[in-house]
């Protein structure tokens, strides 16, 4: 499991600083308990849950120092499930497809497309934070 706290977040320049935004830090602090300490560990699983994926891949940058080399472990894995293998691609790229085909150019099936792409690569990530996969 990887963990980031508060601190190294803002050390490394997170996005969503100011208080009430609701971006980034500010929409992870505030999913967190009102006396959660800097500089306690929160768990990867956390920011996915809270964020989403683009998040909690940002924050991969800011693990504590002690997990940089299962940081760098899950970024390989990561990097091997989401290459675009011909079959793997080549089935998530007809099911977009055909969700595209059926609604024509409608907002709501790209967007729809789109989401169950991320939900994927979100099963994907949280599978390798939990340890699930190897």
């Amino acid at each position: 499991m990887l963990h980031t706290t508060l601190n190294l977040l803002k050390r490394a320049g997170a996005c969503g600083q100011k208080v009430g935004c609701g971006k980034g830090y500010d929409k992870l602090r505030a999913s967190l308990p009102k006396d959660w300490k800097k500089n306690t560990p929160i768990p990867l699983t956390t920011v996915l849950d809270s964020n989403g994926v683009d998040d909690a891949l940002w924050c991969l940058q800011a693990v504590l120092p002690e997990e940089s080399g299962q940081r760098d472990k899950l970024a390989r894995l990561l990097a091997c499930d989401w290459a675009p293998l011909p079959e793997l691609a080549a089935a998530r790229k007809v099911a977009r497809d055909a969700a595209w085909a059926a609604w024509a150019t409608a907002r709501a099936a790209r967007d729809a497309a789109w989401a169950a792409e991320r939900r994927w690569q979100a099963e994907r990530l949280s599978e390798r934070l939990l340890g699930k996969r190897d």
